[in-house]
């Protein structure tokens, strides 16, 4: 029987900024390229932004910091922040991290509420009917006169087609919704429409419903 090596003692060190002593496990010390270890992320990021040079610039806010080599490959050196704080202002401003200021995928497209001018991805412009700069803007517009419109034309479309879930036959108004055949939300043809439940429509996109692959071929 193989006998388990007893774990090696915490060891109690200094923060290399602070100087604060806290224990720590010798296989954590003895990763540290450096040789520096701290005693919070807070300290570490203190640390490195003093003594490391400046080699990235926030995409946001137009500060100079440093940043790993792994950290700019990460993001493909093209949008990088100084901060979770610039990068959700950045990703709320319709800025993605994953998409340089070039990128020439998909459109410029209005605000519904503003009028500001965003990027959107195909699938971002595919998925979703209206858009918005930010959670406020689509807050004000749902809030006001989106739902209203909405509900009355998705009303309007299952009293036409049918007032059930043409899978499960369910009646409950307030489950059924519509779903589009082709998967284009912006195709609103009377044959592309169908009533479902909102169980048989997330079994529908998740590829679990055999009963539906009959419906199609009988299209």
């Amino acid at each position: 029987m193989l006998m388990r090596t007893p774990p090696r003692p915490a060891e109690t060190v200094s923060c290399a900024q602070c100087g604060k002593e806290f224990l720590i496990r010798p296989s954590r010390r003895e990763k540290s390229v450096s040789g520096n270890v701290f005693c919070s992320p807070q300290c570490a990021g203190q640390h490195y932004a003093t003594t490391l040079p400046h080699n990235a610039t926030c995409d946001y806010c137009g500060k100079s910091f440093h940043r790993s080599p792994s950290g700019l490959n990460r993001y493909g050196q093209k949008h990088v922040y100084c901060s979770q704080e610039c990068n959700h202002s950045a990703q709320r401003a319709g800025m993605s991290i994953r998409q340089p200021a070039t990128w020439t995928d998909g459109e410029q497209v209005s605000c519904d509420t503003c009028g500001k001018r965003i990027h959107k991805s195909p699938s971002q412009l595919k998925a979703h009917e209206h858009h918005f700069c930010s959670r406020k803007c689509m807050g004000q517009f749902y809030t006001t006169s989106g739902v209203g419109a909405i509900t009355a034309k998705r009303a309007l479309s299952i009293q036409e087609i049918g007032a059930f879930c043409q899978i499960c036959g369910i009646t409950d108004l307030d489950l059924l919704v519509i779903h589009h055949k082709d998967g284009n939300r912006k195709n609103n043809a009377r044959a592309n429409l169908m009533v479902v439940c909102a169980n048989c429509h997330w079994r529908i996109h998740k590829g679990i419903l055999r009963e539906y692959t009959a419906l199609l071929k009988g299209r």
